[in-house]
């Protein structure tokens, strides 16, 4: 184990394995040790996991790690509420390892010993439910099939009140499948090894034989038989003396230790502990459906959970505690890095081109030094978009405005231009002033025609107060102008007078 990666104080285990913190240890095995960790993830998540991590003294034997991997990939496949399902699978230098969902709760048999210990021992109906969820899970890992839809065989092999979790939820889950044999799994048992607990081994098991599902209905028989009589079937003595009373010896009938159970339990029971597999029940759902039968009415998840945190209390609290004390010496003991972030610019006036101040202005303002590397590179790209759009707009108007009363043709008769004349100095010295008139353009060429005919016979009558002018004449076609009435205009070819231009000086 990396030295640099233990807590300093209290039982030496790894801070991290891959990306999970270990907190505190949960249990141990003969493979692994399982951990209450917390997974962190993005932004703050964080969650808390089980994470089981092989055993320092077999991370140089790889058919250990084979062993926790086919686990994984076993349980993987097992899609039941009432399993523990497998979360994640990985290998750290501390070893490989195998993150499950943390289940706020505890085992079977830790229940049982909170319970005697706190002078309430678990009720029948409850003990009843927990058994039901846990051959529940069961009966999913007996029906698992491959992807050729043929039954993979699964036999868990480790069926024990420790591999029972029940969780504050009032839900039982069957866990740890380290050992469970399928039909696909490589297996590494040796010559006289035997895998499992002691005393919940079936016959064929401690014999070293061959093991199908029934193994697994005589294992869970025993946990039966003990939640219910509330001891131990097989004492934890001598191992070789529990073996050869268990291929050797009828187990008890729970009546016998249990006055008062009804003939149809006991039944179920003592079927399911027949030595010979040919005799007992054939699957643990048919165990499951006969228990229910002849128990009668049990406990809802309600009241499970009810007990369950009335006996664990006490236990659970001290796990919190624990944990939270675990996070605090985490943070304490965190190595502190300065992060260096860039310094916010503040901003109080909008980035607009202006003169920039010479290098020894004593004017210039904190947001401008801070800013003038922005606003002399934004300052021509504001000037170009404010020019454009002002042409833009000029160009509007001209075009909706101005041009189109220049350029529109329209009838000379139509054009009422306002002249008013103004008296001459005789004619204001001796008579009151003629009231102003007003003349259209066909009466201004007439008076001039008049005016000039008096002026050739040398008249010398008043000056009439009129405004005269000289009537242009009209233009000379155009060389390759056609000729009028003639082109692809037809009846509409004759062209109006050319406008005056209100622009120009006048003759």
């Amino acid at each position: 184990m990396n030295p640099s990666s233990s807590r300093s104080a209290g039982p030496s285990f790894p801070a991290r394995v891959g990306r999970y913190e270990l907190l505190l240890p949960l249990g141990s095995g003969g493979m692994a040790r399982v951990y209450l960790a917390r997974e962190e993830g993005l932004r703050g998540f964080e969650r808390d996991v089980a994470l089981k991590l092989m055993h320092p003294h077999l991370r140089d034997q790889g058919r250990w790690a084979e062993e926790l991997l086919e686990e994984a990939k076993l349980t993987a496949k097992i899609r039941d509420h009432h399993v523990v399902p497998v979360l994640d699978v990985g290998d750290d230098p501390e070893g490989m390892f195998l993150v499950m969902e943390y289940v706020e709760g505890d085992a079977l048999s830790e229940v049982l010993r909170a319970g005697e210990g706190a002078g309430r021992p678990i009720p029948a109906p409850v003990a009843v439910k927990i058994l039901s969820d846990a051959l529940a899970g069961l009966h999913a890992a007996h029906m698992l099939t491959g992807e050729d839809g043929h039954p993979l065989g699964v036999v868990h092999r480790d069926v024990s009140p420790q591999n029972i979790l029940v969780g504050i939820d009032g839900v039982a889950r069957l866990t740890d499948f380290g050992i469970a044999k399928a039909r696909s799994r490589i297996g590494f048992t040796g010559t006289g090894l035997i895998k499992g607990k002691i005393g919940y081994l079936s016959p064929e098991q401690a014999r070293g034989g061959a093991v199908d599902l029934r193994s697994d209905v005589w294992s869970a028989a025993i946990v039966a038989w003990e939640v219910l009589a509330g001891r131990r079937m097989f004492s934890s003595g001598d191992e070789m003396a529990t073996l050869l009373r268990i291929t050797s010896e009828t187990p008890p009938r729970l009546s016998s230790v249990r006055p008062g159970t009804g003939a149809e339990l006991d039944e179920v029971l003592a079927v399911a502990l027949e030595r010979d597999r040919e005799r007992r029940w054939p699957t643990v759902q048919e165990m499951r459906s006969r228990l229910l039968g002849a128990f009668g009415p049990i406990a809802d998840t309600s009241e499970v959970a009810e007990y369950v945190r009335d006996v664990l209390r006490v236990r659970l609290a001290e796990r919190h505690d624990r944990a939270d004390r675990a996070r605090k010496d985490r943070i304490a003991d965190a190595p502190t890095e300065r992060v260096f972030y860039p310094e916010p610019v503040a901003v109080s006036e909008p980035l607009v081109a202006s003169p920039r101040a010479p290098p020894d202005s004593a004017s210039a303002s904190t947001v401008e030094g801070a800013t003038s590397g922005t606003v002399a590179r934004t300052g021509p790209i504001f000037r170009r978009l404010a020019v454009g759009v002002v042409l833009v707009a000029a160009g509007s108007w001209l075009g909706a405005s101005v041009l189109p009363g220049v350029l529109r043709p329209r009838p000379e008769a139509t054009r009422t231009p306002s002249i008013i004349a103004a008296p001459t100095a005789a004619t204001a010295s001796s008579s009151p002033p003629a009231p102003a008139t007003t003349i259209t353009d066909d009466e201004r060429v007439q008076g001039a025609s008049v005016d000039e005919s008096a002026a050739s016979a040398g008249a010398t009558s008043a000056p009439r107060h009129v405004a005269t002018r000289k009537a242009r004449p009209p233009p000379a076609p155009h060389p390759k102008a056609p000729p009028a009435g003639t082109g692809s205009a037809g009846a509409h070819s004759e062209l109006p007078p050319p406008l005056d231009n209100p622009y120009s000086p006048g003759p």
